[in-house]
């Protein structure tokens, strides 16, 4: 899902990427109406941070993600690796024993 989030945050910077690109080329052709385009431009820019920023938000979870999954990841190994040594600890006290009989 995220994947899908941060997919369509990359196309929205493409396609306002291009909008921005056209506005500025209207602006060199019409400018008459620079006033009208400077507005959109601008707010072409402000949607372009906003999507930014909403794909950096959206990366950082991602990254928390995968960080909480390698920390669950390490704690269960460090269960297993200690519930084996006490099984060993356990299994050697058994055999010291059964030499003792």
């Amino acid at each position: 899902m995220l994947g899908e989030t941060m997919s369509y945050h990359k196309k929205n910077i493409v396609d306002f990427r291009q909008k921005l690109e056209d506005l500025q080329e209207q602006l060199k052709n019409n400018e008459e109406m620079a006033d009208v385009i400077n507005e959109r431009i601008e707010e072409t820019i402000q949607k372009i941070k906003d999507e930014s920023n909403a794909l950096e938000d959206n990366k950082n979870k991602l990254i928390d993600y995968y960080k909480t999954g390698i920390q669950n990841e390490n704690e269960a190994l460090q269960k297993n690796i200690k519930l084996r040594s006490e099984a060993l600890s356990k299994q050697k006290e058994y055999n010291d024993y059964a030499k003792q009989l």
